[in-house]
């Protein structure tokens, strides 16, 4: 009788103990997201098939190897001479994971100048590197003349 009532008690005192443990540990395997977006690049590139095309939305890439994540997509806009493409703020929460980016088209004809009437498609590419893995979610944000498109991925 006093050897149940032993085991008993040893077996909730080695389950509590591990409880704390298993707390602080991830049950789920996934990785503690990085703390530190520590390099951001804007290019332009020049849109072909693997690009999406300016009606469709961008597409999120997590390259977790590299602990990288790379969005590219494809703007239009008006003036090949007043007009571009152009990255917006980015922002990273380590306490979250979440990312939250843009890119847009601009216009801007400066007082005195002759603008083109042409419109203009561009592709981009912007790629954001972490001190170490890729977070939990992009948000993004692209806005040209062909609409607004609001994208969220998660690896």
């Amino acid at each position: 009788m006093h050897r149940r009532s032993l085991l008993a008690t040893v077996g909730l005192t080695v389950v509590g103990t591990l409880a704390g443990c298993l707390e602080s540990t991830p049950l789920s395997g996934d990785p503690e997201p990085p703390d530190d977006l520590v390099e951001e690049t804007f290019e332009s590139i020049t849109p072909d098939e693997s690009v999406p095309a300016s009606d469709e939305p961008p597409t999120i890439a997590f390259v977790e190897d590299d602990s990288r994540v790379v969005i590219e997509g494809s703007l239009t806009y008006s003036s090949s001479s007043c007009g571009g493409v152009d990255p917006g703020e980015t922002s990273y929460d380590a306490v979250d994971g979440t990312v939250t980016t843009s890119v847009a088209a601009y216009y801007d004809h400066p007082s005195g100048t002759d603008c083109t009437a042409d419109e203009v498609t561009t592709g981009y590419r912007l790629t954001l590197a972490f001190d170490d893995g890729v977070p939990e979610t992009v948000e993004m944000t692209e806005d040209g003349t062909m609409g607004t498109f609001d994208v969220t991925e998660s690896p």
